[in-house]
């Protein structure tokens, strides 16, 4: 079998689904307390007036868990394989090494993700009931309910019940507001997001790279390498005094909002993305290529002995 098929491609995520499966509630229980008891207790701790602050806190540290995790699952991309006798079954498949590890990326990077913001959404959720309730019964004084600072800040009244999901979507989606209103030109702005999505785009395929790759502590050695990529950039950045992304605002005449008055783009945004965009390619096909060569017995640590190959 050479030819990728659709429907030897969807028995093959079954397959894989099924023998995840108290993993996957595992992940979206967890994920629901981790979101729910986090909530309470920020409020609990913090108790500010404005429920905008408590708003906007709860997405904050919701998309920065929403994010970790996603890291997580895409790392333990073949984790589900570990395991001598579910290794042997998977590779046993009648399905091509494509449609098996396409199954297994669908798997963590589509299903898994899927499932954890939806865990986000029902905790978040449940935490709006709770303060609905609380204040239907009267336990929650007017003044503290309604926030007029937020209703004067973008045009939205802020209640404790109202819902921080539609933030951590922007969070996570990278979205940015000044676009809309004029205030950076337009190529600095296309820039600006190709930069951002090639990265995150190489971020992933590289946490994939690293699960298919390692067996044990995958996320950690993952990590601590793109934290050596950061302190080498950021040394190179500091030496050689590259021009990036930079822009300067001023505040408008009427005092309303502040306005953009100067943006340069400099070599290293459009180097950086196409680079970016390359080494996404060769993690992936690197990734693969690993993939492609497991064995049903391997080493402690790596799926890939070189000294084998």
């Amino acid at each position: 079998m050479k030819s990728f098929d659709i429907n030897r491609f969807g028995r093959t995520l079954r397959w894989v689904l099924a023998v995840n499966y108290r993993t996957l509630m595992m992940w979206f229980a967890g994920t629901f307390t981790a979101v729910l008891m986090g909530e309470m207790l920020l409020n609990m701790i913090n108790r500010p007036f404005e429920p905008y602050v408590m708003i906007n806190t709860f997405s904050t540290a919701g998309s920065f868990l929403f994010f970790v995790a996603t890291l997580i699952l895409i790392g333990s991309v073949v984790a589900s394989i570990n395991e001598k006798r579910k290794r042997t079954r998977f590779l046993m498949l009648p399905s091509t090494n494509v449609e098996k590890y396409l199954a297994l990326i669908v798997y963590t990077a589509v299903v898994s993700v899927v499932g954890v913001f939806l865990a986000m959404v029902l905790g978040d959720s449940v935490r709006m009931l709770y303060y609905w309730v609380k204040e239907a019964c009267g336990f929650i004084p007017e003044y503290y309910v309604r926030s007029v600072w937020s209703k004067e800040f973008d045009n939205h009244e802020f209640y404790w019940y109202s819902s921080a999901v539609p933030q951590v979507l922007k969070n996570i989606s990278f979205y940015n507001e000044q676009f809309d209103y004029g205030m950076k030109p337009t190529m600095y702005w296309i820039m600006e997001n190709t930069l951002t999505y090639t990265f995150v785009v190489w971020l992933f395929s590289l946490y994939t790279l690293g699960g298919t790759l390692l067996r044990k502590y995958s996320f950690v050695i993952t990590c601590l390498v793109m934290l050596l990529c950061v302190i080498v950039f950021a040394n190179l950045q500091d030496y050689y005094e590259w021009t990036f992304l930079e822009h300067r605002w001023i505040e408008n005449a009427d005092k309303k909002g502040m306005h953009c008055v100067y943006t340069e783009i400099g070599t290293v945004p459009y180097v950086l993305s196409i680079l970016f965009t390359l080494l996404t390619v060769f993690n992936y096909w690197a990734s693969y290529r690993i993939f492609k060569g497991f064995q049903i017995i391997t080493n402690k640590w790596t799926n890939y002995d070189i000294l084998k190959r």
